[in-house]
C-alpha cells in the first residue's frame, strides 16, 4: 500500500513540475525551479521515473519497516535446498531429479508462507512440531514427489 502511495505522490509531483519546467503551464509566481528550468526539468524527470518504477515493480514488503535484514535471498533458497536433499536419506541418489524437484518445491512454498524470522524461530523446535506447522504449506510438493517416484519404481 505505501509503495502504491509513495509511487503515486512521486509521479505525480513529477508531471506537475515537468509541466511547469516545460511551459506547459505557466506559474502565477516566480520560484526556485522557475528560475532554473533546467533543474526543474531533471527533478521532473527523475521523479516521474521513480514513481513509475515504483509502481511497476514494488511488493507489499518495499516500505515494510524491518524487512530490509530478513527478506528471503537466493543464497537462503541454494541452502535450504542443499539441506534438504542432505537430509532425503539417500532419495537424493535414487531419484535425483525428483528429488530436485521436491526440495525446489518445498523450499519455495516455505519462502511464500513463512517469514525468513519465523523459519529460523522454527528451526528452535524439534523435527516433528516443525513438520507439523510447515507440512500443510508443501504437501503438495510432496504428493507430486510420490507420484514421480512410484512412477520410476
Amino acid at each position: 500500500m505505501l509503495a502504491l502511495i509513495f509511487g503515486s505522490i512521486r509521479l505525480i509531483l513529477g508531471l506537475v513540475i515537468g509541466l511547469y519546467a516545460f511551459n506547459i503551464l505557466k506559474p502565477s509566481q516566480t520560484g526556485f525551479l522557475s528560475k532554473n528550468p533546467v533543474v526543474a526539468r531533471i527533478l521532473a524527470i527523475l521523479l516521474i521515473a521513480s514513481g513509475a518504477y515504483t509502481l511497476l515493480f514494488s511488493n507489499a514488503d518495499t516500505y515494510k519497516v524491518g524487512s530490509v535484514f530478513h527478506r528471503w535471498t537466493e543464497e537462503d533458497k541454494a541452502v535450504m535446498v542443499k539441506n534438504c536433499l542432505r537430509d532425503s536419506k539417500g532419495m537424493d541418489s535414487k531419484f535425483p531429479k525428483e528429488m530436485q524437484e521436491y526440495c525446489n518445491c518445498s523450499v519455495d512454498a516455505i519462502m511464500k508462507n513463512l517469514s525468513k524470522e519465523e523459519y529460523e524461530e522454527s528451526l528452535q523446535t524439534t523435527f516433528e512440531e516443525r513438520t507439523k506447522k510447515q507440512l500443510p504449506y508443501f504437501s503438495h510438493c510432496l504428493i507430486d514427489l510420490q507420484a514421480a517416484t512410484e512412477n520410476k519404481k
